[in-house]
């Protein structure tokens, strides 16, 4: 599945970027995410040098997810990440929520 990308400039302001100056983007989401949405992973377009930040903000625009990015995790390409991290093409990313257990 592919969505049109928003990114977030200096005021925080979404703004729509046109398809063809996007970059493909691989999504994992983990537990109460990947609930939250339907499925563990997809692929979507964002806009080139958009953040971990970014993209996450999309998602949750998209699904209406009230967690904020602060109480997870981001993973870039099997490493975890700041959420400054600049996505780039082709790049992995997780939003990893976060779980209890004993």
């Amino acid at each position: 599945m592919t969505i049109t990308a928003q990114t977030l400039d200096n005021d925080n302001i979404a703004k729509q970027t046109k398809a063809t100056d996007s970059v493909q983007v691989h999504i994992l989401y983990f537990a109460s995410l990947a609930e939250a949405v339907g499925q563990h992973e997809e692929v979507v377009s964002i806009a080139p040098d958009s953040t971990a930040t970014a993209l996450y903000a999309l998602i949750q625009d998209k699904y209406q997810l009230t967690e904020s990015h602060h109480k997870l995790r981001v993973a870039v390409n099997d490493d975890f990440a700041s959420w400054s991290t600049v996505i780039h093409d082709g790049d992995w990313v997780a939003f990893i929520p976060p779980v209890a257990g004993g």
